[in-house]
């Protein structure tokens, strides 16, 4: 069966996102995954993916905090993969950041799943009094930091953004080593930072758009393993499913479960599918979550 990753990027109220996780985890789908922002401000222009914001309110939705979320998706299920859209890993302190996923991590059994990325929002990093020029480094910082505390006991690490001797963090994480994947662009830059600390790639909205783009960003963070003296086999690259609509507004899987023998050529090894936050359009009420989540479901099991 085809690992296959329930995205739920905002909810507005009228969803009930720890039900849809245990629709997820009946069907026996792969994992589940949510979005996140702390706080967004009024600027918008730096928001980086083609095409520009989707929505009127420039993209201010609610996000529910993803470690709090993510223990109540523990506390109801027991096989699904706890995972993130994104996650914005620098914005929080590194000893926290650790702390919370090695709870996420207790607290389902070991089925934490991170995906990290650094965000585009300035006001967002600012509210925090994060240094926004600084982001890649002390995502890097972070990524690093939570490795040291999961592994050694007492830890002790020193960087430019983030250091502690001797520190005990606890309780350690049920995984002996958490998979942690990045939400970012394909380029040797960012190949060798996941090559260094992190187990995977989660392709952005720009890079999952072609079959081209996704066999050439495969292509590099597989060379980026190699590099680092690891088995690219054991890359994980997680990309969304291309979602084709019917004229009369349903969703058409069979036209996109067709596309994903080409989308396993091009190096993908796991994929998502979003579902709304809100209650609207094909996803107008939480039985038809339930069918398009069944039907994913059904679809993923012929493979």
């Amino acid at each position: 069966m085809l690992k296959i990753t329930v995205y739920i990027g905002h909810m507005d109220g009228s969803t009930r996102p720890v039900e849809i996780a245990r629709m997820i985890e009946k069907a026996g789908l792969y994992g589940v995954a949510i979005g996140e922002h702390v706080a967004l401000g009024s600027a918008l222009e730096d928001y980086p993916y083609e095409g520009g914001l989707a929505y009127g309110e420039g993209g201010r939705k609610p996000y529910l905090e993803p470690a709090v979320l993510h223990g109540a998706f523990a506390a109801v299920t027991s096989k699904i993969r706890l995972s993130h859209c994104i996650m914005l890993a620098p914005l929080r302190p590194a000893v926290l950041l650790a702390k919370q996923l090695a709870t996420v991590d207790v607290l389902s059994g070991g089925r934490c799943e991170p995906v990290f990325g650094t965000g585009w929002s300035k006001d967002e990093y600012a509210s925090l009094n994060v240094d926004y020029g600084k982001r890649r480094q002390i995502l890097r910082d972070n990524i690093a930091a939570c490795r040291a505390l999961w592994e050694n006991q007492p830890a002790t690490f020193k960087s430019e953004t983030v250091s502690f001797d001797g520190l005990f963090s606890m309780p350690q994480p049920i995984q002996k080593r958490i998979p942690i994947l990045l939400g970012v662009k394909a380029n040797e830059k960012n190949a060798a930072l996941v090559a260094e600390f992190c187990d995977g790639w989660e392709t952005g909205p720009d890079d999952g758009r072609s079959l081209k783009k996704l066999r050439e960003g495969s292509q590099i963070y597989r060379e980026a393993f190699v590099k680092a003296g690891r088995d690219p086999a054991k890359l994980i690259v997680r990309s969304h499913l291309p979602r084709f609509m019917t004229e009369d507004g349903r969703f058409d899987l069979q036209k996109t479960f067709a596309q994903v023998p080409d989308l396993l050529e091009a190096g993908v090894t796991e994929f998502a599918a979003g579902v709304t936050g809100r209650l609207e359009g094909p996803f107008s009420s939480m039985a038809a979550i339930e069918r398009f989540v069944n039907d994913v479901a059904a679809h993923a099991a012929k493979f």
